[in-house]
C-alpha cells in the first residue's frame, strides 16, 4: 500500500506510525476534570443500603413525574385515532 490509497500511513511493515496527540490548554483542563471526576465515581463505595433507597427514591421521582405526561399523551393519541378514523356514511346509504 502507499499513502495515497485511503489516506493510510504504512511502513514496510504494515504498522500505522503513533503520531503525538497536540492538545490545547482548554481541552487539558477538560480531560484532567472528567478524569478526576471518573476517579471520584469509582472511588465511591456506598454499601447496598443507600445504593437501594436511591434507586428506590429517583424511581419515585420519575414515575410522578413522567406517569401524567404518558397519561396526557395517550389521550392525545386516541383523540387522533379517533378523528381519523371515523367513516363518512351518505345519507342514502
Amino acid at each position: 500500500m502507499n499513502n495515497d490509497e485511503g489516506g493510510n500511513d504504512f511502513n514496510k511493515n504494515n504498522v500505522v506510525p503513533k503520531k503525538k496527540a497536540i492538545l490545547s490548554q482548554k481541552q487539558r483542563s477538560e480531560l484532567a476534570s472528567l478524569t478526576s471526576l471518573k476517579s471520584t465515581a469509582e472511588n465511591t463505595n456506598a454499601s447496598l443500603g443507600p445504593r437501594m433507597a436511591s434507586g428506590s427514591f429517583g424511581a419515585i421521582i420519575t414515575a410522578l413525574a413522567v406517569t401524567p405526561l404518558e397519561v396526557v399523551k395517550v389521550r392525545q393519541q386516541a383523540a387522533i385515532s379517533n378523528t381519523s378514523n371515523s367513516v363518512v356514511v351518505p345519507n342514502g346509504a
